[in-house]
C-alpha cells in the first residue's frame, strides 16, 4: 500500500498545459446524509505519492482513489502548523462518494521536506501547490477536466491563488480563509479566479476569517456561497465541530465537478 511515486518536472510542465448568500447553500435534499454514527473511520486505501518542487525539495502527499473507476479530483491543503492526515476522515469521505483525493504536506511539515517560510517564499508555496494539483490530475484514476481544491486557513489562501493561475480548476472550497496570512494576499486573487464557484466557510468567533469571508465574498466575480457558523474554530477545526460540514462540502462539489 504504501508505495513512492516521483513525478519529474517535465511531465509536470505536460500536464500544466492542460450575489452572496450567508446559509446553507443547499436545500437537504440535495446534500449528503451527515449522520455522524455513519462516518467511516479513517481509510487505509491510499498511496503515499513524492513530488518534486522546484528547487529539488520532496514534498509527500497521500492519494486516495476513488472507491471505484475514475471520478473528479480534490486537493486537500492544511493549515499551518498541519499535516494531511488532518484531512483524514474528509478525504475518506470523499474517496466513498467516488473522488479521488489527494491531502498534501506543505513543505517544512510532515513528511515534506524544505522550509515553510511565506513572506519570504509565497510565490514557491503556490508553486508546490500547482506541482500537487498537476500530480493528482495525473492518477489514473482521475479525471483531470474535473478537479478542485479545498484549503484551511493559509491553505486556503494558497489554494485560492494556484486555482486563480489554473484555469482548468473547476471549484475551490476555502475553511478561514484570511486577507492576509503571513503575507500569502488573497483580494487580487479572488478577482484573478474569476467567476468560478468558490465555497467559503468560517466561523464567527473567529473574528478575522468570519469578516475576511465576507470581504472576499464582496469581491468576488461570480456568486459564492458563504457559511458562517456561530462558533467551531479555525481551519480543519470546523470540520470536527460542526457535523454537517463534510456533508455540506461533498453537496456543494458535487454540484461543480461531477
Amino acid at each position: 500500500m504504501k508505495r513512492w511515486v516521483f513525478i519529474s518536472l517535465a511531465v509536470l510542465v505536460m500536464l500544466s498545459a492542460c450575489t452572496t448568500s450567508v446559509a446553507t447553500p443547499f436545500p437537504e435534499a440535495e446534500r449528503v446524509p451527515s449522520d455522524p454514527t455513519a462516518t467511516p473511520p479513517p481509510s487505509t486505501a491510499y498511496r503515499r505519492l513524492g513530488i518534486d518542487a522546484s528547487d529539488g525539495v520532496t514534498l509527500v502527499g497521500a492519494f486516495y482513489p476513488p472507491a471505484q473507476g475514475v471520478g473528479p479530483g480534490v486537493l486537500l491543503l492544511h493549515a499551518l502548523g498541519g499535516h494531511k492526515e488532518d484531512w483524514a476522515t474528509l478525504a475518506t469521505q470523499l474517496q466513498e462518494a467516488g473522488y479521488g483525493v489527494l491531502a498534501l504536506d506543505a513543505r517544512g511539515h510532515g513528511e515534506s521536506g524544505g522550509t515553510f517560510d511565506p513572506q519570504a517564499d509565497g510565490d514557491l508555496l503556490v508553486d508546490d501547490v500547482l506541482r500537487a494539483w498537476a500530480v493528482l490530475a495525473y492518477q489514473p484514476e482521475v479525471d483531470p477536466e474535473r478537479t478542485a481544491m479545498v484549503g484551511a486557513s493559509i491553505g486556503a489562501n494558497l489554494g485560492l491563488r494556484a486555482a486563480a493561475l489554473e484555469p482548468t480548476v473547476r471549484a475551490v472550497a476555502l475553511l478561514s480563509p484570511g486577507l492576509d496570512y503571513s503575507g500569502v494576499r488573497t483580494d487580487d486573487a479572488i478577482v484573478d479566479y474569476g467567476a468560478r464557484p468558490i465555497l467559503i466557510v468560517a466561523s464567527e468567533e473567529d473574528t478575522y476569517a468570519a469578516e475576511s469571508a465576507l470581504a472576499l465574498a464582496e469581491a468576488a466575480q461570480g456568486q459564492p456561497v458563504v457559511t458562517l457558523y456561530p462558533s467551531g474554530g479555525h481551519g480543519t477545526e470546523l470540520l470536527g465541530a460542526r457535523q454537517d460540514l463534510p456533508a455540506l462540502i461533498l453537496g456543494w462539489l458535487s454540484s461543480q465537478v461531477e
